[in-house]
């Protein structure tokens, strides 16, 4: 919020939504901009405000003496050529709001073009946890298989995820990891499907013995 004068202060959005990583980027940078915005601090995040010096006038006075007058005067938030002292307060306050909103803290100094780097595109580290992450999960007989909350639609999310962070996993590449992530006693059935092509025939055929199982 802003306090009286014009002087900015730093934010703090809802844990939800503070920025984790490239998965929530996009939408982490659409809040700050809702709330910065009317701050003014969006200027200092993208580098469009500088600091000016501060006007002065000078004046002489009928015995000869001369007076210099520094102007005190505040700029308006969104000014783009604030004096020295704003500048560097409310830029201070611009870098305050995002370190204040990050969840994953680890680098210090950040700045928006650093974010756009870091996390506005798929790295390798990302990409490669990712699929680990998919490649690692295994079924525990049990578990629901298909449906809501199931373990298929656990394995589709964790696909997405992967492929948001850069991977390309088809349908067919994602039909060895699913098949694969069954243990043995399901061999009966796995190990025809592995001819199949139709990733819908591979979720009912494998719903449908898990539902025999159970019952």
């Amino acid at each position: 919020m802003l306090s009286s004068g014009g002087i900015m202060l730093p934010f703090t959005l809802n844990d939800e939504l503070k920025l984790r990583g490239h998965e929530n980027y996009k939408g982490w940078k659409q809040q700050m901009l809702i709330q910065g915005k009317p701050r003014g601090l969006d200027i200092y995040w993208n580098r469009t405000a500088s600091a000016t010096a501060p006007t002065s006038t000078t004046s002489t006075s009928a015995t000869g003496i001369t007076t210099t007058t520094i102007s005190t005067e505040k700029s308006a938030i969104n000014d783009l050529h604030p004096s020295t002292l704003e500048f560097q307060l409310r830029e201070s306050v611009a870098l305050s709001s995002i370190l204040g909103n990050i969840i994953d803290i680890d680098g210090a100094g950040i700045d928006d073009t650093w974010l756009e780097k870091q996390y506005g595109q798929p790295s390798d580290c990302m990409r490669t946890i990712a699929e680990r992450e998919l490649t690692n999960v295994r079924f525990i007989n049990g578990t629901k298989v298909a449906g809501e909350g199931g373990y298929i639609e656990k394995l589709q999310s964790l696909r997405k995820r992967a492929n948001n962070a850069g991977s390309m996993i088809d349908n067919s590449r994602f039909i060895v990891i699913l098949l694969d992530s069954f243990p043995e006693s399901w061999d009966v059935i796995t190990t025809p499907l592995y001819k199949e092509t139709n990733l819908t025939t591979i979720i009912t055929d494998l719903t449908t013995h898990g539902e025999r199982l159970i019952s």
